[in-house]
């Protein structure tokens, strides 16, 4: 059987470039360093009126790929599909209105846990030291965007309750109630959670969790309680 053919390979060139170009930005407006056009010793990096190179803006953090992994990670829970209506999946509204109007750090973290580990031990063992390691203390934290990455064996609704009570996600009856009828109505405003959850399928994992954050720290002074 013939496979369908793209029938606007122009619209999908021009939809392809303008993500890149999205992307591209992203990193830019992310990054940790500013890469100078020209090094210590002279040598020119890139020509300020073109730009920098994709791999160039994308190394300018501590952690290229890591950054790259979470990104991809936050990303792909937007279109995959979940379980219900109340988690990161298929709700980039979710991502998207939990960044702050403020100046804030973004912090960032990808790990993946040891096989059949459960996601405390994992949590406790391994990520919130890891957390601490790299300055992101989690007094310091005031939204939470976690992606669960599993495969299909771990994939249960009781593990992602586990997940969401761990975290402090997850909605109650009355918020889940007030999210429905923001929807509907702009008189309901949005219920606002510190920590939002979600879940994908990877089945090459097998038993290991790949647990991706991006993390939102705000100064002490800037904090609100």
């Amino acid at each position: 059987m013939e496979r369908k053919r793209l029938i606007d390979p122009q619209g999908f060139s021009k939809a392809l470039q303008d993500t890149l170009a999205s992307l591209y930005e992203v990193f830019e407006q992310a990054r940790e360093t500013k890469l100078a056009p020209t090094s210590p010793e002279g040598v020119i990096r890139y020509l300020e009126e073109y730009g920098k190179n994709y791999f160039q803006v994308a190394g300018q953090f501590e952690r290229p790929s890591e950054f790259l992994r979470t990104l991809l990670d936050m990303i792909r829970v937007c279109f995959e599909a979940g379980p219900g209506t109340f988690f990161l999946n298929g709700n980039p509204g979710f991502l998207l209105d939990g960044l702050p109007n403020q100046s804030f750090r973004l912090g960032y973290l990808s790990l993946l846990s040891e096989p059949d580990q459960s996601f405390e031990a994992f949590w406790s063992d391994t990520v919130v030291p890891v957390l601490e390691t790299r300055g992101y203390p989690l007094d310091e934290v005031t939204r939470l965007f976690a992606v669960v990455s599993m495969g299909r064996q771990r994939f249960s609704l009781e593990f992602m309750a586990d997940v969401q009570r761990l975290l402090g996600a997850g909605f109650s009856a009355e918020e889940a109630m007030q999210l429905i009828q923001s929807d509907m109505s702009p008189d309901v405003s949005r219920p606002s959670k510190q920590a939002y959850v979600g879940f994908c399928k990877a089945p090459e994992l097998e038993t290991r969790l790949r647990l991706s954050l991006w993390l939102i720290l705000l100064p002490r002074s800037d904090m609100t309680h």
